[in-house]
């Protein structure tokens, strides 16, 4: 599994194709972006294998 700083957004976007887990985070927990490199509100993330199906 592949650690990667998300917002809650990329990570729904990202749900719908792997497996996402939250790992780290917490109040006022800003991070650049792994997928896009902007910069908001968000956790970090394990994203795993694709979903079958």
């Amino acid at each position: 599994m592949k650690k990667m700083e998300l917002c809650g957004a990329c990570a729904a976007m990202l749900r719908e194709q792997a497996e996402v887990k939250k790992v780290g985070g917490g109040v006022d927990n800003k991070v650049t972006r792994s997928k896009c490199g902007r910069r908001r509100y968000g956790a970090t993330y394990e994203v795993g294998k694709k979903k079958n199906g």
